[in-house]
C-alpha cells in the first residue's frame, strides 16, 4: 500500500480545509498483457469514503477522485487519519 495524504478543501459540516493520510492498495494490471495505447491512458478512480470533521468530531460522506494508473490498478483505500494541523502560534 502507499501512503498519500488527499486534502477535502471545503468540510461540509464546518467549511474549513482538513488533509488526510490514505492508504491505497494497488496490484500489476497489464504487464505481460498485449499494450493498448488508450489502456495505458491514466485515468480516474472515484470512491466513497467517510471521514471526521475535526472541528465538529462528526462524520461526513464524500467521493474522493485518486489518480489510477492502468499498469496498478486502485485495489483498497483506506483512510488513515487526519494530518495534524499546524497551529501560527
Amino acid at each position: 500500500m502507499t501512503k498519500e495524504t488527499i486534502e477535502i478543501k471545503t468540510c461540509p459540516l464546518c467549511g474549513k480545509s482538513h488533509r488526510y493520510r490514505l492508504s491505497v492498495g494497488r496490484s500489476p494490471g497489464l504487464f505481460g498483457k498485449t499494450l493498448n495505447t488508450k489502456a495505458l491512458t491514466p485515468k480516474v478512480k472515484r470512491v466513497r469514503r467517510l471521514f471526521i470533521c475535526p472541528k465538529r468530531n462528526d462524520l461526513f460522506e464524500t467521493i474522493l477522485e485518486i489518480a489510477e494508473d492502468a499498469h496498478y490498478p486502485i485495489t483498497s483505500v483506506r483512510v488513515d487519519g487526519i494530518v495534524e494541523e499546524q497551529s501560527d502560534e
